[in-house]
C-alpha cells in the first residue's frame, strides 16, 4: 500500500476541522425581509389604485431605474426612466397614452430581495382607439427597504399593434 495515502487522509481531515464554522442562515430574518418587500409593493398598488402617486412613489429609492420594454418609437412609454421623477415621467406619458380597462394582479412572489407580481391589463390606446390584452410580469428589486429597479415583461408584439393605427 502506498505511504502517501494515510497522510492525504489526516491532510483532509485536518482541512475540515480547521475550516471556519458555517454559520446558520437567520430564517426568521429572512422571512422579515420577505415580508416586509412584499408589503412595500403591495403598497404600490394600492396606492395605484387610489389614484394616490405619492403613495405610488413614496418607497422607491430616489435613484430607482424603472424599464419598461420595447422601443419608444413604437411604444411612447418603453425605455429606462430614472428617479422618482423619471417614475413620474412615466406614468404622465402612460396615462396620456392609454385608457385602463381592466388590470388584475393575480399573484405576489417574494424572494428575498426580489418580488415578482404576475398580473393581466386590457387597454386602449387613446389616439387610435385599439385595444390591447396581456399578461405580464413585474420584477421588483429592493434595497434597504426601498424599491430600487423595476422591469416589465409584457407582450409588446400586442402593444405595438394597439399603438398603430389599421392600415
Amino acid at each position: 500500500m502506498n505511504k502517501s495515502i494515510p497522510l492525504l487522509i489526516l491532510i483532509i481531515a485536518l482541512s475540515f476541522s480547521i475550516s471556519p464554522p458555517v454559520l446558520p442562515i437567520d430564517e426568521d430574518l429572512i422571512d422579515a425581509t420577505e415580508e416586509t418587500n412584499l408589503r412595500i409593493v403591495k403598497n404600490v398598488y394600492a396606492g395605484f389604485a387610489a389614484g394616490d402617486m405619492e403613495a405610488v412613489l413614496k418607497d422607491m429609492g430616489d435613484g430607482i431605474v424603472w424599464t419598461h420594454p420595447g422601443s419608444s418609437d413604437q411604444i411612447p412609454f418603453a425605455g429606462i426612466f430614472e428617479g422618482k421623477a423619471g417614475v413620474s415621467r412615466f406614468f404622465e406619458i402612460v396615462f396620456e397614452q392609454i385608457d385602463v380597462l381592466e388590470q388584475n394582479i393575480k399573484s405576489y412572489i417574494g424572494g428575498g430581495d426580489n418580488v415578482l407580481v404576475l398580473g393581466y391589463e386590457h387597454m386602449r390606446v387613446k389616439n387610435t382607439g385599439r385595444e390591447y390584452k396581456s399578461n405580464w410580469v413585474h420584477m421588483y428589486t429592493l434595497a434597504n427597504g426601498k424599491i430600487v429597479a423595476f422591469e416589465e415583461f409584457i407582450d409588446t408584439a400586442e402593444m405595438v399593434s394597439a399603438f398603430n393605427p389599421r392600415q
